[in-house]
């Protein structure tokens, strides 16, 4: 059962009689069995269930005995599982059409998958498919997902190959498939949040380092004031603040969005941006004691983390769209000024942060090193790479002493470069760690790293003096990446338990005061799977 057959016309021609015989075109698949409009070519075409073999003992026979495991769940094995461990698509086959997958553990939480589409070797089954060429079959044991059974086509790639036989199997990758002219692909979008997780059973290591889901996002409006804002039940974003001490509360104030949350104030309010309807940025205000109600601003379809920084005169807003390109729009006292392109083709959330020579961005570009821009009074400065090879998105602090940008490597150790006017070289602060690092910087300008670690605690390391102090575990099991803010005479850190509520602790002049349950819940996987 393990191992690719030979393309056979008797194979081809028994899963034509079958599928005929079974009414297989008449169904619909029980995974993507709805229309998805005009932007795909006509709309998607789906036809449940697989081919089966005619003969006692045949590769079908097997998958009906599976009981439940992988290879019953409905989906398609990753292609590296049959291609010697390749991700691409197989001989014999083609990309066919594709779709997204958000918050997943790999890819920075973006994850694409192609479709390989096999080629025709019998009769037209009608619908834009015909017979393949190989018989539907588990890829090597119920512990992997079928292979040349699925007939459905999302149709983005290769346009011009009308009839196709099943799918084959699939590819998975970090970036937008339509960046590859060889995959041949439009930018039509689908998503499929239900696949992120999905991994191959054996075969082929993953696509790329493990990271996890973000907690949430926490400004400090003024000194000694906390704001945390978390996506709640269903994806809405919840807030809660406190004026003091370690009292907080809070209500709903959005509706569902479909990204991690970013948060900045400035002297018109408290903002927090998120990815909502329409992959459009949505965003809500705190003024004058009462939210504004959420917002949009459209234009940009996007399919990154938004992040936000507060700057003199001006909110700067950044997130990639949805064809890799980095953006950036600002908020003038409240005044949306449109979005501007910074240049196409990153592979991270992107950092950014204020600094007194200007407004600095960060983000990893498709060769996994990070690259960074500078705004001043003058405009736009060039990229300029950084090096490193990122297993994270960046994080970035300013101090009186320069600007600190922190990175996972791929040694999995925080590694980092200061900024003085020019780039000083890199250094490591050690460890292995897993997700994203936070970074803050509190009202003596001691510098806090927060990361996760292997066992899922909490850890910090605080550069005080111009020292590090190394790395103190602040325990907790964990299931998300930490955030980390400063209300200058303290910081605030905030994750989601094991128990996936919000927790926070902070660090005081008299040392960290350990976490407490915040009595909420955070919903850090979407909500709004296809």
């Amino acid at each position: 059962m393990s191992g690719v057959p030979g393309e056979s016309k008797g194979v081809a021609f028994t899963n034509w009689l079958v599928s005929k015989a079974s009414g297989v075109l008449e169904r619909t698949s029980s995974r993507r069995g709805f229309l998805l409009g005009s932007a795909m070519v006509g709309s998607a075409v789906a036809v449940a269930g697989c081919a089966p073999g005619t003969q006692p003992g045949s590769p079908y026979s097997h998958i009906t005995d599976c009981a439940g495991g992988l290879c019953t769940d409905g989906y398609t094995e990753f292609c590296c599982t049959i291609n010697n461990g390749i991700n691409a698509c197989p001989s014999g086959s083609f990309p066919g059409g594709w779709w997204r997958a958000d918050y997943s553990s790999f890819c920075n939480g973006t994850r694409y998958y192609i479709d390989c589409m096999q080629n025709c070797c019998g009769p037209d089954l009608g619908n834009g498919f015909c017979a393949g060429c190989s018989e539907c079959r588990c890829a090597g044991g119920c512990d992997t997902r079928r292979v040349y059974c699925n007939y459905f086509r999302y149709g983005q790639c290769h346009q011009e190959i009308g009839i196709t036989g099943p799918i084959a199997c699939r590819v998975v990758t970090c970036s937008p498939p339509y960046l590859d002219a060889s995959m041949a692909c439009t930018t039509a979008l689908a998503v499929d949040n239900s696949t992120a997780e999905h991994a191959p059973a054996h075969g082929c290591a993953p696509t790329a380092a493990a990271v996890v889901p973000h907690t949430g996002a926490a400004t400090s409006p003024a000194p000694g004031q906390m704001v945390v804002f978390y996506r709640g039940a269903g994806g809405n974003i919840s807030t809660l603040s406190s004026t003091g001490g370690e009292s907080f509360s809070g209500d709903q104030i959005g509706p569902a969005v479909t990204s991690a949350l970013t948060a900045a104030s400035d002297a018109s309010g408290t903002y927090v941006f998120g990815r909502g309807f329409g992959d459009a940025l949505w965003w809500n205000r705190f003024s004058n004691g009462s939210w504004s109600g959420p917002q949009v601003f459209g234009g940009v379809p996007l399919t990154s983390d938004p992040v936000a920084v507060s700057a003199p005169g001006a909110i700067h807003v950044f997130a990639r769209s949805n064809q890799g390109e980095l953006f950036t729009g600002r908020l003038d006292n409240g005044a949306w000024a449109g979005w501007t392109s910074l240049s196409p083709e990153w592979t991270s959330d992107p950092a950014a942060v204020s600094s007194r020579y200007g407004v600095h961005v960060f983000i990893r570009g498709t060769d996994r090193l990070l690259y960074t821009r500078l705004r001043t009074a003058s405009g736009w400065g060039p990229w300029e790479q950084l090096g490193g090879s990122l297993n994270s998105a960046p994080t970035a602090v300013a101090t009186s002493q320069g600007v600190y940008v922190f990175i996972r490597n791929s040694d999995d150790a925080i590694w980092f470069r200061r900024y003085t006017g020019t780039w000083e070289g890199w250094q490591t602060i050690g460890g292995v760690w897993t997700g994203d690092p936070s970074a803050t910087v509190d009202g003596a300008e001691s510098v806090y790293v927060v990361t996760r670690g292997t066992n899922s605690a909490i850890f910090c390391n605080r550069l005080v003096g111009g020292a590090w102090t190394g790395f103190q575990s602040l325990a907790g099991n964990t299931n998300a990446s930490p955030i980390t803010v400063s209300a200058q005479s303290f910081v605030s850190v905030f994750v989601r338990g094991g128990d996936n509520g919000l927790w926070h602790g902070r660090y005081t002049p008299t040392g960290w005061t350990g976490f407490q349950p915040l009595g909420v819940a955070v919903d850090a996987v979407d909500a709004l799977s296809a």
